[in-house]
């Protein structure tokens, strides 16, 4: 189910450590001891930051732009950027495709958006 997300989402997994995720690192499974489901918690991070730097917790991508990343370069980390203690889970790879994706706002998507709006305001 969480790789289904992933997928849905255009969420790569990453390693960390010896495992594979496709999730933040900091996010939690458990599994309830009265319905014997998983539950996922603590997904707010699941989109990947805007770009890395200081606020790498709380400017992140919204999914449609992730989403459409998946015909202009690929999936992108949730982790790029992370900066936890004992765990870089995100390569230099990682880090170019989040700057492509903020590019593709900057550059494409806002200018889209504004033409639009200047076209029905023109009406």
């Amino acid at each position: 189910a969480i790789d289904q997300l992933a997928r849905l989402l255009n969420i790569s997994k990453h390693s960390v450590g010896e495992h594979e995720l496709a999730l933040p690192v900091d996010s939690e499974v458990h599994v309830s001891e009265r319905d014997g489901r998983y539950y996922v918690i603590d997904l707010a991070r699941l989109m990947p930051p805007e770009a890395p730097g200081p606020r790498w917790l709380s400017e992140l991508l919204r999914p449609e732009l992730v989403r459409s990343m998946a015909r202009h370069g690929g999936a992108l980390n949730s982790d790029t950027a992370a900066r936890f203690r004992y765990v870089r889970p995100y390569t230099a790879d990682d880090v170019a495709l989040v700057a492509a994706a903020r590019r593709r706002l900057l550059h494409v998507v806002v200018p889209r958006l504004v033409r639009r709006l200047q076209r029905r305001t023109a009406r």
